[in-house]
């Protein structure tokens, strides 16, 4: 949060230079590095992990297979992959979108008060995913989180208020912990501990991607395309915003079979069992 603040009133010099004076004159690359050298520090606090080599696994490989928790490890990635696709692919283009001259017009400074809201929503909301998934279970609270993520996209297409735009970004930072939360559980649950390396980097990849590939391959083609055949700038940019939540809508959709079917054989195993 300190960082993007910083990093608003540097990028014009603090209302003294021009825009993007931060970037041609290094400020902003400075503060960056500075913040993410300090973030990293308590991370050499953190003890390591791991499973014995020589211990048994606690869901045999074979086993899971034949139960076919693999294969829902599949759908659940690509369900987790349209999600994060739809829902992080407008986040390049939300401070472009915001800074329109024919749309809010908003200051650098602004655009920093504006990402700081969805960074304090992700720390309020850190503290009670974990009594969220208690309450919930990781299956509800992960298909909660995810519509609401599709819903903040919608509303931010059809919003024409800058106050709206700030509870738009609570549910952003609201949703995304959760998403995050509750999503690496249920892979946890669904991956077998000896594969958990390069299975969990495929569950990573469809999260750390989201936001550059989608935002190539999605987004920013629609936008520029609109633009480029006469659309008004604000109204290709909704556009764009309309496409990743039908694109969030279908991972929602997948979601919830996945989970339906998940449900349907945990009861017949506890009814074959009763």
């Amino acid at each position: 949060m300190a960082g993007v603040w910083i990093g608003g009133l540097l990028y014009d010099g603090m209302g003294h230079y021009y825009a993007g004076w931060g970037f041609q004159h290094g400020a902003l690359f400075f503060v960056a590095a500075g913040v993410m050298f300090i973030s990293i520090a308590p991370m050499l606090l953190v003890p390591e992990g791991g499973i014995p080599t020589n211990a048994r696994a606690a869901v045999d490989p074979e086993e899971s297979t034949a139960s076919g928790s693999e294969r829902l490890f599949v759908v659940f990635l690509l369900a987790m992959t349209l999600i994060h696709f739809g829902r992080n692919s407008v986040a390049i283009i939300i401070p472009q979108y915001l800074t329109l001259e024919s749309g809010f017009a908003v200051s650098s400074q602004m655009l920093s008060y504006i990402v700081n809201t969805q960074s304090a929503a992700m720390i309020f909301a850190g503290l009670i995913s974990g009594w969220f998934g208690r309450r919930l279970g990781d299956g509800p609270s992960l298909l909660l989180g995810s519509v609401v993520a599709m819903v903040a996209v919608v509303f931010f297409a059809m919003s024409d208020s800058l106050a709206l735009i700030f509870g738009i970004n609570l549910l952003r930072g609201f949703s995304e912990v959760i998403i995050l939360t509750t999503s690496y559980a249920i892979a946890s649950v669904l991956i077998p501990p000896t594969r958990r390396a390069r299975y969990f980097g495929w569950f990573n990849a469809t999260f750390f991607l989201s936001w550059g590939v989608a935002g190539t391959l999605i987004v920013g083609p629609i936008t520029d395309v609109m633009i480029s055949r006469g659309y008004a700038e604000v109204l290709a940019y909704r556009m764009a915003f309309v496409s990743a939540s039908v694109l969030t809508l279908i991972g929602v959709i997948i979601l919830c079979v996945l989970l339906w079917n998940i449900r349907s054989k945990a009861n017949n195993t506890d009814h074959l069992r009763g």
